[in-house]
């Protein structure tokens, strides 16, 4: 730009210009290029740290801490909150972890309604900008989180929802894919954890249960005085 002469580019060849541009362009894209794949490389790391403690972790409160430290550390977010889904009686939701929430945002999470969240498997709420939105129930939550994006993952187990992996920021943000990935990487571990915990949980009532009836079978076979079998066959029950 020249606010004195009309004609700034004198004899200079736009050719020359344009080779300038194109050298630019290209630097910056390879620049663009090598820092997003040494952010991934180092997101990937974390995440593969966080699989022990997250997937082989039957401290269900631990893990689920993890994840939610790792989702926050991957996508630099401010807030995250992780929902388990009950449809045992009527869909119902609960916060289950939360990190960065104010008190009152907390509290406004801990009373989510299955209402506010989508049932579509493969559907991932990701608003970038609240201020695209005219949803009134997110521009309210957005309010009372002061956060301006965030981004819902369902957590799958299966064809079936267990929760939602959410994260937030406090500015407009653009969740790209690697990032969408690397939270989807993440709630595949969370919903394995939970997985693991169940079946844990299972097996031990079993174990509990066959160790009970080997021991009332060997109190049955422990006397021929039935007056004694059956006050401790009772006892035991």
């Amino acid at each position: 730009l020249n606010h004195h002469e009309n004609n700034v580019l004198g004899t200079t060849n736009l050719k020359v210009l344009q080779s300038v541009v194109n050298q630019a362009s290209l630097v910056l894209r390879n620049a663009t290029l090598y820092d997003r794949t040494i952010q991934l490389a180092a997101n990937l790391s974390l995440i593969n740290h966080s699989v022990q403690d997250v997937m082989f972790n039957l401290d269900q409160e631990e893990a689920l801490s993890t994840a939610a430290k790792t989702a926050m550390t991957v996508t630099n977010a401010d807030q995250v909150a992780i929902f388990l889904l009950d449809t045992k009686d009527s869909p119902s939701v609960r916060l289950v972890q939360s990190l960065g929430a104010t008190s009152a945002f907390k509290a406004k999470l801990e009373n989510m309604q299955s209402e506010w969240f989508s049932s579509d498997l493969d559907n991932y709420r990701i608003i970038h900008n609240i201020s695209n939105i005219t949803d009134q129930r997110v521009l309210e939550w957005a309010e009372s989180g002061n956060f301006f994006a965030f981004a819902e993952i369902p957590m799958r187990s299966g064809n079936t929802i267990v929760g939602y992996l959410v994260v937030f920021h406090e500015q407009a943000h653009h969740y790209h894919s690697l990032e969408i990935d690397l939270l989807e990487m993440l709630s595949s571990q969370i919903t394995v954890a939970l997985d693991n915990a169940d079946l844990l949980q299972a097996l031990e009532l079993y174990a509990s249960e066959q160790a009970e009836l080997v021991h009332l079978s060997n109190i049955s076979a422990a006397s021929l005085e039935l007056e004694k079998v059956i006050t401790d066959v009772s006892q035991q029950m």
